[in-house]
């Protein structure tokens, strides 16, 4: 349970740890990276991927997402996008102000707790932000 008020990268790291994820990623609305965890508090996946990368450009997807559903007056606002690869797994968390929280995982790695684990974790950096 998450119990104090503690720094952005603080909270991506136990958001890291909770949810089994390869690493975590708070962008802002303009894909600039606030703060980034990945596994042992890194923010570099291998291969010369990293975080930063993935989670900017996966942030992008539930802007265009919750455009739409801003166009439709049927749907709620998105809070959560998960996208599936060949490799890999992403969800997509809406904060408020534009921001978002993108975690990234291996497919081994249940997306359900993964989506779980970051509303959490946006619980958190909301009250954070103030």
């Amino acid at each position: 349970m998450w119990v104090r008020v503690m720094s952005f990268k603080k909270i991506l790291d136990k958001l890291v740890e909770r949810s089994g994820a390869l690493g975590a990623v708070m962008v802002a609305g303009d894909g600039e990276v606030v703060e980034a965890s990945g596994l042992n508090g890194s923010s570099e996946l291998g291969e010369g991927l990293e975080l930063d990368f993935v989670g900017a450009h996966y942030a992008v997807v539930l802007d265009l997402l919750a455009g739409v559903a801003e166009q439709s007056p049927e749907l709620d606002p998105v809070e959560t996008v998960t996208v599936s690869t060949g490799r890999a797994r992403l969800a997509v968390t809406a904060l408020k102000e534009g921001y978002m929280v993108v975690v990234l995982m291996g497919r081994a790695v249940s997306s359900a707790r993964a989506a779980y684990e970051s509303r959490n974790a946006v619980k958190m950096i909301e009250l954070e932000m103030g």
